[in-house]
This record gives C-alpha cells, sequence and structure tokens, in this order.
C-alpha cells in the first residue's frame, strides 16, 4: 500500500471459499465428480458412487460408502457400517454398525457401536480431533469440539 503496488497471482486449480462447515462436504462432493478417484480392487465392494478411499484404511466388506464419501489414512470401519456424504479424517476408527451421514469426523476419533453420526446438508456434524462416542448414542447437528468424549445424545449442540 505504501509504494502504490500490486500484485497478483494466477491459480489455475480449484478454490472454493469455505464460509460455512457445510461447504467442506460441497466442495469434496464436486472434486470427487471431476476427479472420479480409481478405487482399489480390496474396496470396490464397499464404494457407491463417487468415493475415495486411501489405500491404507481397512473396511469390512459389509459396509456401504458413498455417494460423496472420502477416507483418510489409517481409518477403521467395521461390520455393517453406512457412511454417506462425509469426510472421515486419518486415524478414525468407526465401529460396527455405525452410521455417518452430512458429517465431518475428525482426526484419530472414535464412533461406538450403533451410533448414529448425522447433520442434514444445511447443519452437518463436526467431530473434533479425538472425540470418542460410547455406543449406541445419536449426534445430529451439532459441533463437538475436540477430545471430547460423549456418552449421551446430543441434538443441534455445539459442545465446548
Amino acid at each position: 500500500a505504501g509504494n502504490q503496488s500490486l500484485y497478483s497471482f494466477e491459480y489455475s486449480g480449484y478454490w472454493s471459499q469455505i464460509k460455512h462447515p457445510k461447504d467442506s462436504l460441497i466442495v469434496s462432493q464436486m472434486l470427487l465428480m471431476d476427479n472420479k478417484p480409481i478405487i482399489s480392487p480390496k474396496h470396490k465392494s464397499v464404494a457407491i458412487g463417487s468415493v475415495l478411499i486411501d489405500e491404507s484404511a481397512v473396511i469390512h466388506e459389509s459396509a456401504r460408502l458413498g455417494d460423496n464419501v472420502t477416507v483418510a489414512r489409517n481409518v477403521k470401519i467395521g461390520v455393517g457400517c453406512r457412511i454417506r456424504n462425509s469426510i472421515i479424517l486419518d486415524g478414525v476408527e468407526i465401529k460396527d454398525h455405525a452410521c455417518i451421514i452430512n458429517s465431518v469426523i475428525g482426526w484419530n476419533s472414535l464412533v461406538g457401536q450403533w451410533c448414529r453420526i448425522e447433520g442434514t446438508t444445511e447443519n452437518i456434524t463436526i467431530l473434533g480431533e479425538g472425540v470418542k462416542t460410547k455406543p449406541e448414542i445419536i449426534v445430529r447437528n451439532s459441533v463437538v469440539l475436540p477430545h471430547k468424549e460423549l456418552s449421551g445424545n446430543h441434538n443441534e449442540e455445539i459442545l465446548l
């Protein structure tokens, strides 16, 4: 400003403004649709639609992922899990029969057996890093800050 100069940078890749948490799932969906990731043979049977799964992920053959799901490194997904329109970050463990819809699950989190973690397309659910849920709980349209342990149901809450 002091020297009356203007600088610019021409960028040719993807760019999107992310103002709200829901925007992260929208951008993920756009990238998955455009890039059409190749699913490895070991994960082919669990993927439905646009899905990106890291090679290191361990997913039970009865789980179903998609449409619009990204699974990062060292993730473990148990028997009968269902994940749709969600981002699962590094080191997450999802126990048997859990259901995750319209959510972002933070690094090294643990989702207990038969848990339901869900948001809407307008109000997604976010579990921060290192969050642990006890079995059989429901977390809807909520944001959970890092390193919390949830033992009860939560609906439209911000858990500090």
